[in-house]
């Protein structure tokens, strides 16, 4: 059987996309778990969201998920939308500032909470407190 370029393509397009990462998990996808290609691409986009598309971290900073700052309350906390934020636990400034580390950590805290504000986040009073006990034994 004699097939056109464009079968040819379309074949050869196939086996290479199975070849790469992305195809390998859609194919185990689709194996596996029964899932359309429809599917399969969507599972893949949001893994490459959550997982790779990340900006690398300057020194100092960290990810944290944070509620959206348009969420109202009254919402369990799983029902919230929520946004990932990258905060500056410590800063060049910070080492340079002259106050006692208790006032050294509420600056810390502020800064972050204006900069998860900056991101569309608000800190929750759960995600508050980690960033306390961080500072209280790393700052």
């Amino acid at each position: 059987m004699l097939l056109s370029y464009s079968e040819q393509l379309d074949r050869s397009s196939r086996r290479l996309e199975k070849e790469t990462r992305d195809g390998l998990f859609r194919h185990a996808l689709s194996t596996e778990f029964n899932f359309s290609p429809r599917e399969c691409s969507g599972v893949l986009d949001l893994m490459n969201d959550l997982y790779f598309d990340l900006r690398p971290l300057s020194q100092g900073e960290v990810r944290q998920i944070a509620v959206h700052k348009e969420e109202r309350s009254g919402k369990r906390m799983e029902d919230l939308r929520k946004v990932e934020v990258v905060l500056t636990r410590e800063s060049s400034d910070d080492k340079r500032l002259l106050i006692s580390n208790g006032k050294l950590r509420r600056v810390q805290l502020l800064r972050m909470t204006e900069e998860a504000y900056e991101q569309d986040g608000l800190l929750t009073n759960w995600v508050s407190l980690q960033f306390f006990k961080l500072l209280l034994h790393c700052g």
